[in-house]
């Protein structure tokens, strides 16, 4: 949904399905071919890429759920497992095509009704009961950089089951070509009315990634990469929170940081996501790397231009002691 500049997402329980959709870009037949494959991703193929480019996302839902159904306006299919499986999960590489419900072709979103969960209901509500706090901001944001310099790119929204995020991005400040800071607010509206907002300060650097990195990217991946790449650090403003940050590649890992600013770049991650490839031998990472102290740099500059009087906000940068050793 992201990459594929929609700018608002729903996630909703409805009798016992979870549905979600987006008003992004509707499918392709390369798309179609893609959903029904193991790694072949269509990602790098409509511009750069923000998130996913393995071909394996989507497929982790039929963890969860045995029938998916897909629906744009254009095609509708299915994918359904079998009675008694004891084939494995050939299935999900067979779409079903399925007729287009009567108005269901004047929409304009794109639509998953995620059927038939294994562990009931509870397990659906147990699953959307966990939601990462810097996801809203993190994917508000990459959306929106999608759609910088166009006039319909001024918010985000997230419809989390009934509890509402307003994501927009302001007071952005170039330093230089690749080094800029702004702020992301994250507006949330719960399902009784109740409101809160946050603000947080994303400081960002561009680089070049070097031949050695762009070889060690086209051999994980088997796609070629151009372009420049961007590092992010943030911060939660509004909580000013001490906890350890953590590294994300979109989502969070489970990599905690010496200092309590997260940290964000298109790492090279494990199957399971939850480490980065090891930095000794992969060029790529080991670029991405190099440029956190950049980052690091862009947050000072923030500061300098805030003239802050209360510089307890410096501290989510500031490295922590190591409890082995406090001095």
């Amino acid at each position: 949904a992201v990459d594929d500049g929609a700018d608002t997402v729903r996630f909703a329980i409805q009798d016992n399905t979870l549905q979600v959709s987006h008003n992004g870009r509707r499918f392709t037949p390369l798309d179609v071919l893609g959903l029904s494959s193991v790694g072949l991703s269509t990602k790098s193929r409509q511009g750069k890429r923000t998130i996913g480019f393995m071909g394996v996302g989507f497929k982790a839902v039929y963890k969860r759920y045995a029938r998916v159904c897909i629906r744009d306006g254009t095609y509708s299919f299915v994918y359904q497992e079998p009675n008694q499986n004891k084939s494995g999960y050939g299935w999900v590489m067979l779409p079903m095509w399925k007729q287009l419900e009567d108005g269901a072709g004047s929409g304009t979103m794109c639509h998953f009704s995620l059927e038939q969960p294994r562990g009931g209901m509870q397990s659906v509500l147990k699953d959307l009961s966990v939601l990462p706090v810097t996801a809203p901001p993190l994917l508000g944001r990459a959306a929106l950089l999608k759609k910088e310099g166009s006039s319909t790119g001024g918010k985000w929204t997230l419809d989390w089951n009934s509890k509402l995020y307003v994501v927009e991005r302001a007071r952005i400040q170039l330093y230089t070509r690749d080094d800029r800071s702004e702020i992301v607010t994250v507006n949330i509206t719960d399902g009784q009315g109740q409101e809160r907002h946050y603000k947080w300060l994303f400081v960002s650097h561009k680089f070049m990634p070097s031949e050695a990195a762009r070889s060690t990217y086209l051999h994980h991946t088997k796609r070629s990469q151009s372009g420049t790449e961007e590092v992010c650090g943030f911060v939660n403003l509004t909580t000013r929170s001490t906890k350890a940050g953590r590294v994300h590649s979109v989502l969070p890992t489970k990599i905690s940081l010496p200092i309590p600013m997260h940290v964000q770049g298109s790492w090279l991650l494990s199957v399971d996501r939850q480490e980065v490839q090891d930095l000794s031998d992969n060029a790529w990472n080991l670029d991405i790397l190099k440029s956190v102290p950049l980052v690091s740099a862009n947050f000072f500059r923030w500061a300098a231009n805030e003239k802050l009087e209360d510089y307890t906000a410096l501290m989510p940068i500031l490295p922590m002691p190591s409890p082995d050793n406090p001095d």
